[in-house]
């Protein structure tokens, strides 16, 4: 082994190491999930929240038909995330590589959005990833892509489940389902 090698041996091994600790620093669910943005809402009890869909376990269980999961978070609380809670670090820091990495979030891909706003959603999405944050609204929907509607096979609302589910329903062209049908169904 030459002397460089020697010297970077001991890098390596530290850059290993903080790699494992920071993998058991992130909450167990961080590795798993994929929460990216689609809207928002004010809702009456809790003031305004912001949306994601789960893009890791979407399913297309018949061809134009997408089921999805959905939660949306307290705005107050993803400006908020505890400087104190041990995802921070994770936190900060994934939403700076994926910044420098040039990730775009898929709602890019249907409405523009300047530096500060891709930044906030980038920010957003990475603190619903890793973030313990209280779920306010989930949805499991069902979206039919070709007649254009949706409807809720699952819904919890501030820890409140409904698990009939919803008859079809039409999405307009604006707002969040409109978007949603716009991101999946592409």
């Amino acid at each position: 082994m030459g002397q460089l090698e020697m010297i970077a041996s001991p890098f390596r091994f530290v850059g290993l190491l903080a790699a494992v600790l920071m993998a058991f620093a992130l909450p167990a669910h961080a590795d798993r999930v994929d929460w990216k943005f689609y809207g928002g809402a004010d809702l009456t009890m809790i003031g305004r929240v912001t949306c994601f869909y789960e893009e890791r376990t979407i399913t297309r269980p018949k061809p134009g038909i997408v089921d999805v999961w959905v939660k949306c978070l307290s705005q107050h609380d993803l400006e908020n995330v505890p400087t104190t809670a041990p995802y921070h670090d994770a936190y900060i820091s994934m939403s700076a590589d994926r910044m420098v990495h040039f990730y775009r979030p898929p709602i890019l891909a249907i409405e523009r959005m300047n530096y500060d706003q891709t930044t906030e959603v980038v920010m957003d999405e990475t603190a619903a990833d890793v973030g313990d944050l209280a779920i306010h609204a989930q949805f499991y929907y069902e979206l039919d892509c070709r007649q254009r509607m949706m409807r809720e096979l699952s819904m919890t609302i501030e820890n409140q489940p409904a698990h009939t589910p919803s008859d079809w329903s039409h999405i307009p062209p604006e707002g969040n389902a409109g978007r949603l049908l716009l991101l999946l169904c592409r």
